[in-house]
């Protein structure tokens, strides 16, 4: 499923340097505070999305630029601190408008104006270093189409969605913030689809200044030196020669003399640079036994070896059986439809699929509606390079023929071709 959103996260605090004297902490520690952004980006709603309720499928809001602002309260400025690391829990909310349009239908509907406006609220855990920020938002809230199409209605949908992002210190209290968000709506034919957006803003922050933050001089402890030893790690290759004077010498016939341990951390016998999968052990199948991985599936047909039933010969997708791991052929009955499918013909200058041309079709018909997972490609020939909108109709006339007749749509692909002899040329096309 294509994916967009019309979320974005927030930009968060700035670091300044607190000039002082000895025992004065670099980095402030920080007071609640408000803080406000504005952001653009981009946003795609998915072919399957639920949002205005058309029956018709193009007529849904497409890829848009994002526009929006928003306003946070980070509430816990200092969460914990570990070493130049500061944690930050805050809340914000936000509004977004997405200029979108519907898709059109050559021939047939048109597109459309389809603004979206998005409100949400959503949680913020933040991640602080001298240098970068890193956080994390989870929400929810709601998407309002507002469109000029009849094929639409004018409602409100609810979204929930999580997302990523980094800031940047820019100057003074200004950050650069990049986002990236995924949301959950509600779908025509799945129940639920998915949604992404990317955006990237300005924010600042209000507030009183930070306190810094005073901690007494630390006095550095001399660390105690060892005694010299010729062969601290007793492994029998002395210090002077010894690469690895601290870890014993692995004795497996392998740079047995260099002092350091040939590390095989999964067990499976290939040591070091050796091995492409340090932490997963070889499988030992007889493909490929020495590069240190597991062979989880020999024929790269992405079905699993444990389940592939011809593990070294790779499945072929044609929607025949595809989940065996096996190559297999089309039916003849499949075949012979393709063949006759594609003697099909028109009346001159018209898109009618005609009776004659129906009973063509018929054979096609009987194979699609019994192999589901069967697709096809559907290419419209142009008898002269002035007839594309003939043969693109030509093409779509015979799609909705199929699908009136018991077809799925998804099951077909539609093109126009080059010029050629032929007007209609059908054959087996991978599944979107």
């Amino acid at each position: 499923m294509r994916a967009g959103a019309l979320t974005a996260t927030a930009v968060v605090v700035s670091l300044c340097a607190v000039p002082g004297s000895r025992g004065v902490i670099a980095d402030p520690r920080p007071e609640p505070h408000l803080e406000a952004s504005v952001f653009v980006g981009v946003g795609s709603f998915s072919d399957d999305t639920e949002l205005g309720n058309s029956w018709a499928p193009e007529q849904v809001p497409r890829t848009s630029a994002v526009l929006g602002g928003r306003v946070g309260w980070v509430a816990l400025p200092s969460l914990f601190e570990r070493g130049a690391l500061r944690a930050q829990l805050g809340v914000e909310g936000e509004l977004a408008i997405a200029p979108a349009f519907t898709g059109d239908v050559i021939g047939g509907r048109m597109s459309y104006f389809a603004p979206v406006f998005g409100w949400h609220a959503h949680g913020l855990l933040r991640f602080v270093w001298p240098d970068v920020q890193a956080h994390l938002v989870a929400g929810a809230g709601g998407e309002t189409v507002a469109s000029s199409s009849p094929f639409m209605s004018k409602e409100t949908d609810p979204v929930v969605y999580w997302g990523p992002g980094v800031a940047l210190p820019v100057t003074g209290r200004w950050l650069l913030r990049l986002d990236a968000r995924h949301g959950v709506m509600p779908g025509r034919d799945d129940g639920m689809t998915s949604t992404i957006s990317v955006q990237v803003g300005v924010a600042t922050r209000f507030g009183t200044p930070s306190r810094p933050r005073i901690e007494p001089e630390r006095v550095p402890v001399p660390d105690p030196t060892p005694p010299p030893v010729a062969d601290a790690d007793r492994d029998g290759v002395l210090d002077a020669a010894d690469r690895c004077p601290d870890e014993p010498e692995t004795v497996n016939q392998l740079t047995d003399d260099d002092g350091c341990p040939e590390l095989d951390p999964d067990g499976d016998g290939v040591f070091d640079a050796a091995d492409r999968c340090p932490d997963d052990a070889e499988d030992r199948d007889g493909f490929m036994d020495d590069d240190g991985c597991p062979d989880l599936d020999n024929d790269g047909d992405m079905i699993a070896d444990a389940q592939d039933r011809c593990p070294v010969e790779p499945e072929t997708r044609n929607g025949i059986t595809d989940d065996d791991g096996c190559a297999d052929q089309l039916p003849a009955a499949v075949t012979a439809a393709l063949a006759a499918a594609g003697k099909l013909a028109f009346t001159p200058a018209s898109a009618r699929v005609t009776p004659a041309a129906q009973q063509i079709l018929k054979p096609l018909l009987v194979a699609l509606r019994e192999h589901r997972a069967l697709a096809i490609r559907i290419v419209a020939h142009p008898a002269t390079a002035k007839d594309v909108a003939l043969a693109r109709r030509r093409a779509d006339a015979v799609k909705w023929f199929l699908v009136d007749e018991g077809v799925i749509a998804s099951q077909i692909v539609v093109e126009v071709g080059a010029v050629a002899r032929s007007p209609i040329e059908i054959t087996l096309a991978p599944l979107p």
